[in-house]
């Protein structure tokens, strides 16, 4: 998984395990650092104490917005 990172959120970043990939850019006038997280290093989604999360049927209303299930 890939994603561009304001400088100041590298190290909140790393300690979630994900590294720096490539040189620092600027991106709308900020500098971005890119980064990349091994998926294949995740933690199984089933984990011991993993909440139960909801599943959508179908569309949802939550106050003015309608989300649709992906």
């Amino acid at each position: 998984m890939e994603a561009s990172v304001q400088l100041p959120n590298v190290t909140f970043f790393e300690r979630l395990g994900w590294r720096c990939d490539g040189s620092v850019y600027a991106y709308l006038g900020l500098p971005h650092q890119p980064m990349i997280f091994d998926l294949s290093k995740a933690p199984p989604l089933d984990w011991p104490g993993c909440p139960d999360l909801p599943t959508l049927d179908g569309q949802v209303d939550v106050g003015n917005e309608v989300l649709c299930p992906a």
